[in-house]
């Protein structure tokens, strides 16, 4: 990686996009076929939320690098966010085909399938999830609330209590810090957790690389 290229993912990281922005473009000038800089690109667009010409970039990088997974799996995203669901779902078929054993694909098509109301197609990812990784407490606490949405109350709670479990979280007791009226506290079938809600978002999916853009992704679905 040149030294050019890691000072453009710095200014990404840093959130200077039009700074990045524009030493990409000059990168780009000089060679249009940069793999580097137009990677680049493509995220300062999708986190300035210009997902069409993210698409247009990753397009050309899928052109060039066909069987690239995260080349396809941002595309996906970016398709996500502009709502065209049916693409998105057939970019994230296309990197489970090329990645069958990767919990992390499963688990980016439940979470758009859950988001879509496909909530029996959802389920079946996670379960898949947890067969692959029977440990991930994100996507059995997701699984829980996909549970929940189909009425399987009884599973949901198990799901829960066991992402609790593995993430060494005492609902009851972070219920109790909230200092909820005890009139207006959820049901026991509800999930409700302040610290546990802002863990899912912190650390969605096993990919700290795509961790920043599913925040927003998750956001924008409840």
């Amino acid at each position: 990686m040149s030294t050019k290229i890691e000072a453009i993912k710095r200014l990404i990281d840093a959130s200077e996009l039009e700074d990045a922005l524009s030493k990409t473009e000059q990168l780009l000038a000089a060679n249009q076929y940069d793999l580097e800089a137009l990677t680049c690109r493509a995220k300062v667009y999708y986190k300035q939320k210009a997902y069409e010409q993210a698409i247009i970039d990753y397009n050309q990088l899928i052109n060039l690098q066909p069987i690239h997974t995260e080349h396809i799996a941002d595309r996906g995203l970016s398709y996500h966010m502009l709502g065209a669901y049916d693409k998105a779902l057939a970019d994230f078929n296309a990197v489970i085909e090329l990645e069958p054993n990767n919990p992390y694909w499963y688990s980016c098509r439940a979470f758009i399938k859950d988001y879509i109301k496909d909530y029996q197609g959802s389920l079946i990812d996670y379960e898949k999830v947890l067969s692959l990784d029977p440990e991930d407490a994100i996507a059995l606490n997701n699984k829980g609330l996909v549970e929940e949405k189909l009425g399987y109350l009884e599973k949901s709670q198990v799901s829960f209590k066991r992402a609790d479990q593995i993430e060494g979280i005492d609902l009851e007791k972070e219920i109790g810090h909230l200092q909820i009226p005890v009139e207006k506290k959820p049901e026991s079938t509800q999930r409700f957790s302040v610290k546990y809600f802002f863990k899912v978002l912190s650390s969605l999916f096993n990919s700290p690389t795509e961790r920043s853009k599913f925040i927003s992704f998750l956001i924008r679905s409840k």
